[in-house]
């Protein structure tokens, strides 16, 4: 009985510190940083008559293997982005508010697309680094 007492005394701080090793191998397996591809070249798209509309995009993504994915699944990307871009007016796109919503909608349009094309949604986020208009 003391022996027992004793080994359960000795254990007991291996014991409690294990739950906190299987945290933590699950933690790192997560942890996977970001990284950003930027779709080049500039989308350039005509908004009706003598209206542009210039943007450069990034997507966020993690991993080295989605990475892979998106680099080979880019032409669909980039036509699904000139599709939705040169679908806007004008007034639907200027300022922030505009913006912001088109970037939300081109997001989520990407996810759907890729979902389907490889069963996950691959991109995090999209990210406008540069967006002009001109009338």
């Amino acid at each position: 009985m003391r022996y027992l007492f004793r080994t359960l005394l000795l254990l007991m701080p291996l014991l409690m510190t294990l739950p906190s090793w299987a945290e933590e191998e699950g933690d790192e397996t997560k942890k996977v940083a970001s990284q950003y591809i930027s779709l080049k070249p500039s989308f350039v798209v005509s908004l009706g008559t003598r209206s542009y509309l210039k943007a450069d995009a990034s997507l966020r993504v993690r991993g080295d293997e989605t990475v892979k994915k998106i680099e080979h699944h880019m032409p669909l990307i980039r036509d699904s982005l000139v599709l939705l871009f040169s679908s806007q007016a004008y007034t639907d796109v200027e300022g922030a508010e505009g913006r912001e919503a088109l970037r939300k909608t081109a997001l989520q349009m990407l996810q759907q697309t890729l979902t389907e094309e490889t069963g996950k949604p691959l991109v995090d986020d999209l990210l406008f680094t540069s967006f002009v208009l001109q009338r």
